[in-house]
């Protein structure tokens, strides 16, 4: 579906026409068309979260803790951060097992990286 604002700010909806990026026109049947905006959409389109799980299945636990935590679904080789809640790094590792015993209760976020450039992003909370 293809959807063009004309300059009065109308919508119009143009079924089997052709858009020229280069001059900001649309072709159509009836001639040329000038337009302010475009959208493209798929008339059959949905928006969906896909479940990881199996072997590419993420998970960071024991989520509150009060020591350490594990990274899991991440290959052998992470960098890791711990960042508290002002954004300043708190610690780093390159192990999945992290000993969070040193910092004061609260939440925080730990951002990982691997070698394969999969990454991740979660709140930890240290009680």
């Amino acid at each position: 579906v293809i959807e063009a604002q004309k300059n009065a700010g109308e919508w119009v909806v143009l079924d089997g026409s052709m858009v020229d990026e280069d001059n900001n026109s649309v072709a159509s049947r009836n001639g040329d068309l000038s337009f302010k905006r475009i959208t493209l959409s798929s008339s059959d389109a949905s928006l969906s979260i896909e479940t990881i799980s199996g072997s590419n299945a993420i998970s960071v636990y024991p989520n509150p803790t009060m020591e350490s935590i594990t990274v899991n679904g991440f290959s052998n080789n992470i960098q890791a951060q711990i960042i508290n809640i002002n954004g300043r790094v708190v610690m780093k590792s390159t192990s999945p097992k992290m000993n969070m015993s040193s910092l004061s209760k609260g939440m925080y976020i730990l951002n990982v990286k691997d070698a394969n450039h999969k990454t991740g992003s979660f709140k930890i909370i240290k009680k």
